[in-house]
């Protein structure tokens, strides 16, 4: 493990995490006054709702290993993710700080997602597209694209 990777990783992290709220308030800006609570509270809830489903199966899903289309389900429920390093996914970092910054993409990538439905979708069926986007959308095309010798890799 190499600490100042790891420290760098980490600072990267928080950069990505702060990103998440400044988003949501530029879209909060961006909408009439009378829905900006709700703008920022979609793309605030985004954190919530990502860091639960991604711990639970997402990060199983996109970097476990498995088949080219989706990973096996090892890393279920953050199972055998540890402060160790991972040869494959992290060989200088602990694979939970790895994790964490792969969560804070996908937490960005919902809140983007989040402007283009600012005013025009309702808090509830909200929740629910995000926790379902995050399993059948992000994790799998992670999967691809990120995955050591997978389908787009």
């Amino acid at each position: 493990m190499n600490m100042d990777d790891t420290i760098f990783l980490f600072l990267c992290t928080l950069l990505v995490w702060l990103m998440t709220p400044g988003l949501s308030l530029f879209y909060g800006g961006l909408v009439q006054s009378k829905n900006a609570l709700d703008t920022v509270m979609q793309s605030m809830t985004a954190i919530v709702i990502v860091t639960f489903v991604w711990m639970v199966i997402g990060f199983s899903i996109s970097f476990d290993e498995g088949n080219d289309w989706l990973g096996v389900l090892k890393f279920l429920g953050l199972n055998h993710v540890g402060f160790a390093t991972s040869k494959v996914l992290s060989p200088h970092v602990p694979l939970a700080q790895f994790m964490l910054f792969q969560m804070m993409f996908c937490t960005i990538a919902i809140s983007i997602l989040s402007g283009s439905i600012a005013e025009k979708m309702r808090f509830i069926p909200y929740v629910i597209f995000v926790g379902l986007w995050v399993v059948l959308i992000y994790s799998p095309v992670a999967h691809w694209v990120w995955g050591v010798d997978r389908l787009l890799n």
